[in-house]
This record gives structure tokens, sequence and C-alpha cells, in this order.
């Protein structure tokens, strides 16, 4: 996401010493840092208008040969190009973040996800190579060691659980429509948020834009 010759510039420099933080602390630093991953990823499933299915949102990476997360060169926003899977056939969609959104996932991805490398330590191997994983630098993938696949998965994956070393997990995002908001008589499941936020973009935004406008259920 970051054009090498900027990374030096950009990353932040952790401190000297930083390997005399205990291990309880390191641990500490690893889950906080497990527990605000799924509250940006909410944040992204409202920002992006019409909404994402959880598995094109589970697999956001900002790294990496499944790389879908970018910089807009002009906006500095960050735009997420998936490939949408409706009946059998991709359909390319490019989003743009807002301004907010994007400040809060790129200071996840160049501060946050550092610190959660750094605390998680170079031995760290809670990862197991999967088929969907793309092993690049490997003569032979079969040979990848839990460690090579923890260590690519960090540098690649937004949302990860690295306690459980896997993707976050449909139960886990939704966890949260279960409690919040707290005040409201009813909850609402993933799919029916989901149809809501695009009625709302049909009905509302769209009509706000006259008959040029097209409808994000008419692509």
């Amino acid at each position: 996401m970051i054009p090498v010759k900027y990374r030096e510039i950009v990353l932040p420099k952790l401190r000297r010493d930083a390997n005399k933080m205990t291990a309880a602390l390191k641990n500490k630093v690893a889950v906080a840092i497990d527990e605000l991953t799924v509250p940006l990823m909410w944040m992204i499933h409202f920002a992006v208008g019409y909404p994402y299915r959880y598995p094109e949102l589970q697999l956001l990476a900002f790294a990496g040969p499944q790389r879908n997360v970018y910089v807009d060169d002009t906006t500095r926003r960050i735009q997420l190009y998936t490939d949408y899977n409706k009946n059998g056939s991709s359909e390319p969609r490019l989003k743009t973040l807002d301004g907010l959104t994007s400040d809060y996932l790129f200071y996840f991805v160049t501060v946050l996800r550092q610190m959660q490398i750094c605390a998680l330590g170079n031995s760290y191997d809670a990862f197991k190579h999967d088929p969907w994983m793309d092993v690049v630098g490997f003569e032979d993938p079969d040979q990848v060691t839990n460690r090579d696949t923890s260590r690519i998965v960090l540098y690649s994956y937004l949302f990860l659980n690295t306690a459980k070393g896997c993707l976050v997990e449909y139960a886990t995002f939704r966890q949260y429509m279960m409690e919040l908001p707290k005040n409201a008589p009813q909850k609402l499941n993933f799919r029916e948020m989901r149809q809501g936020l695009i009625a709302l973009g049909r009905h509302c935004v769209g009509s706000r834009f006259g008959n040029g406008f097209v409808r994000v259920g008419d692509e």
C-alpha cells in the first residue's frame, strides 16, 4: 500500500527498548489491537456505500498478490478494489473511503499493525498455510512453515485474529450486532442490515441525484 521509497519516512520507528517489554505486556498489546480490528471492520462496512458481503470484507489485503487496498494519488484516500462474484461471474468494484475512515485504516496499517508485529515477535507461528493463500518467494509452498505463513499474513491481510491464528471470523464480527445499539428494541442480522443499507442508498441517496444516478442495485 505504501511505495518502497516512502516506507522509511511513513512507517514509525519503534522504541529501541521494545525488546525489554515483558511477555505479559506484549500479549496485552497484541490482544488490544485484535480487539480494535472488529470495530474497524464495521467502520469500513458502513463507509463503502453499497455494502460488501462478509467474505469480501474479510479478505481485504494491503499487500501481497491478493492486495486490494490502495491509496489514491490525488485525494490521499484509501480505495478498495474487489472482484464481486455474482451468479458465478466476477464483477470488479472500486470504492473510495471517506477521509476519516481512510485515516483510521491508514493508521491501523502503518502504526498499530507494526506495533502488533513487534509485540508478537519473530517466533510467532499461529497461522497455518491454507490453499486460498498465495505464497510467494518460496520454491515449494509445501515447505512453508507456520512461522513463514504467519509473517506473510501479518504483512498482507487487514483483519486478523492473531490469538487464534485466523482471519476474523463471521461469528466474531456478528457479535457486535447482538450487542449494539444497546437501546434498540430489536437487533438486525447481517443480511437485514445489508439490505437496509442498499435500500438507503437506492431510495434516499439516489433520489437526490435525479435520473442520471445509477442505482447500486442496477449495476
